[in-house]
């Protein structure tokens, strides 16, 4: 659970996708302010440093205090398939915790729709914590490959393959953290 929260952390420093230019064959993702940290004032003589330290065209701090980090296509494919290995481990080390009910968990149309298979009869609480996984893991993935807001759809299957409940909502990432840090500053 602990790699959970902290891939679920990692995941939020980098968001934000808003532009792909087809002539230079770039990516940039806008970072929002909260979702980084680099401990050192944010300099442009810093950013240029950095931004070649982690292999990007450019980081630009914005007026708004947002982060434009500028990529090549292949970077941004390089980074899209590091997302989908990560969330994919952790999909396997949920499934294989002895304390959840999970037996299968597959993902469609690039991680907006889970179908998730319990060995038991009934949804438990553990169970449907993982939605909140799921949504974060969907929305992040979308959100770095330029669909925002997505459609999300969760379905949990008895151990029969029955359909035990189905869950489908369209959110935008900015939406998401919104509604969590609400959450977790009460």
């Amino acid at each position: 659970m602990k790699k959970l929260l902290v891939l679920i952390m990692s995941l939020l420093m980098c968001l934000s996708l808003v532009a792909c230019n087809t002539k230079k064959a770039t990516v940039s993702i806008d970072v929002p302010s909260f979702m980084y940290e680099y401990g050192e004032e944010l300099s442009e003589e810093y950013l240029k440093e950095l931004s070649k330290e982690e292999g990007f065209e450019s980081m630009v701090l914005n007026d708004d205090s947002t982060l434009t980090i500028t990529m090549t296509q292949d970077k941004h494919k390089e980074i899209l398939a590091e997302l989908a290995k990560e969330i994919d481990e952790e999909l396997k080390m949920i499934v294989d915790d002895e304390e959840a009910a999970f037996t299968k968990i597959e993902t469609k149309n690039e991680y907006t729709e889970y179908n998730a298979y319990l060995s038991t009869e009934e949804l438990g609480y553990y169970e449907s914590f993982a939605s909140i996984t799921f949504i974060l893991f969907g929305s992040t993935y979308s959100l770095y490959n330029g669909k925002n807001p997505v459609p999300l759809t969760i379905r949990y299957y008895n151990s029969n393959n029955e359909l035990l409940e189905e869950y489908s909502e369209s959110i935008a990432f900015e939406e998401m953290v919104d509604e969590f840090a609400g959450i977790f500053a009460e």
